[in-house]
Order: structure tokens, then sequence, then C-alpha cells
């Protein structure tokens, strides 16, 4: 409801009686709780603020796709990578799947903060939009 419709007081206790709440949080600087390396799986609640953050589009440059967007590791877990908002990027299920575990396309974000993939040694695909 943060973002959606005003209520009326009736409505909202209706929603409230049968409502899970769900604590989320947030830094001052407007930055979700960081799990490190403990968690590998991310929370939930973590998930859903890496979505929002970009409006639930794909977070690759130049991309706006909503279709099936997934959270992707930066960095993966495996690799050292945190769990942390910082390392977490949206991304459309091709990005995700097609090009970044199927082709070896990695992410990372620019000094603009743009997030690019970048072309493994031995592809012969298209190129990253730059």
């Amino acid at each position: 409801m943060e973002a959606g419709p005003k209520v009326g007081v009736q409505a909202l206790e209706a929603v409230l009686c049968d409502s899970i709440a769900e604590v989320t949080v947030i830094s001052e600087a407007g930055i979700p709780m960081t799990y490190g390396r403990k968690a590998r799986n991310i929370p939930p609640a973590l998930r859903r603020a890496t979505l929002a953050r970009n409006g639930g589009r794909c977070e690759v440059f130049g991309c706006d796709s909503r279709y099936r967007v997934e959270v992707h590791n930066k960095i993966p877990w495996s690799e050292g990578g945190p769990t942390d908002p910082d390392n977490l990027v949206a991304v459309c299920w091709f990005h995700h799947q097609v090009a970044t575990h199927q082709r070896g396309f990695t992410l990372y974000s620019d000094e603009k903060g743009r997030v690019l993939l970048e072309r493994p040694a031995d592809s012969r695909g298209p190129p990253a939009p730059q």
C-alpha cells in the first residue's frame, strides 16, 4: 500500500486484520538492510526492495523490460560476493538466464552507475550496449 491508492480507515482495518506485517530496515541513506556473507539466498524483503529500485524494470543499460525480472548477484556469492543491495541487480529473464548464465556475460556497474554487460573473452555474441 506504500505506493498504492489512499484508502479509508475501515478498508485499512480490514486489510490489517487479515494481513502479515513485514518490516524492512532502511538506512538514513535509503539503503535496505545488508546481509553480508551470512545468507546466500536473497531474503524476500531484500528481493522486493531490489526489484522496486528501478520500478520493476531490468537495470541493464538500454533495457526497459519488465518481463520476468529476477535478482542477480553481480559478484557471485560463491566468489565472495555479499547479499547486499549494492551487489544485487534486477535483470530481465533474457539478461539473467541467457546472457549471464548461458553465454557467460558478466554484469558490472560503470563509473556513472549504469549496469552493463561484459562479454566473455571467447564469445562471438553481439556486443554489450555502450
